[in-house]
């Protein structure tokens, strides 16, 4: 019964072999490098998410404050009270929580003398010309900048043919379409004239028949109904002769 129990047990262990055993090391290193590798992998990406905030560190070189890092921090929570931190990633340093923020999960720090890193930001720039009376307006160089713009525009900037001369034909198109309408105009001027001239000739000799007949009838029931016509016409022929 021993000997059978051996047997069946030594049919389900594999077999011990140089090739297996050489089999087994290799998925066991393969297991563990592809565990490794996603260990850095996330890991990596874990950094990326958790450094969301961008530093950027300023200092006095030379009279001058220029830009002399730009590094990533987080806010970590310190104790119980709702205290935060900044830790920042490349420098390895722990700052103040900044609370002046530049940009975008963006915030600026300048570094003083002693060491010190201090959070600023760009304050309002015309109010605070106008507080210390400074006004960088120089007409000179206003002047100057303008014709340096007009020179380079003149040089490099191709001009097209509707840009150079639109204007002009513009003003020829006009004055010519305004020179034909006046035309017009005082061709129909004259020819009203010249129909207003013949209605007063037309008038005139109408006038002159009845004033005749008037004289011809005399007194009467003629002079009476002629009499208003007779003190118009002087008039309606000096309207239509003006």
């Amino acid at each position: 019964m021993a000997e059978a129990l051996t047997s069946a047990i030594g049919d389900k262990l594999p077999a011990f072999t140089a090739t297996g055993i050489a089999s087994l090391i290799g998925w066991l290193i393969g297991s563990i490098l592809f565990a490794a590798l996603l260990g850095i992998a996330f890991y990596f990406v874990y950094k990326n998410l958790i450094y969301n905030k961008k530093i950027k560190i300023y200092r006095r070189v030379g009279n001058k404050t220029i830009l002399v890092a730009v590094d990533k921090g987080f806010f970590a929570r310190v104790g119980t009270a709702g205290d935060y931190w900044c830790a920042t990633k490349k420098l390895k340093r722990t700052l103040p929580r900044p609370t002046i923020q530049s940009g975008k999960n963006e915030y600026w720090f300048f570094e003083r003398e002693d060491g010190e890193y201090i959070n600023f930001g760009l304050g309002d720039i015309d109010s605070q010309m106008k507080a210390a009376k400074v006004y960088y307006i120089d007409e000179d160089m206003r002047l100057a900048r303008l014709g340096i713009q007009k020179n380079l525009r003149d040089r490099f900037q191709k001009v097209s043919f509707w840009q150079k001369y639109g204007g002009m034909i513009m003003n020829l198109v006009y004055l010519m379409v305004s020179t034909i309408l006046l035309v017009i105009l005082f061709k129909e001027i004259k020819d009203v004239w010249s129909v207003g001239q013949s209605m007063a000739a037309s008038v005139r000799d109408m006038a002159v028949q009845v004033e005749n007949m008037a004289r011809r009838v005399g007194g009467g029931m003629a002079a009476p109904i002629l009499l208003p016509f007779l003190l118009t016409k002087r008039r309606v022929t000096k309207w239509l002769l003006k």
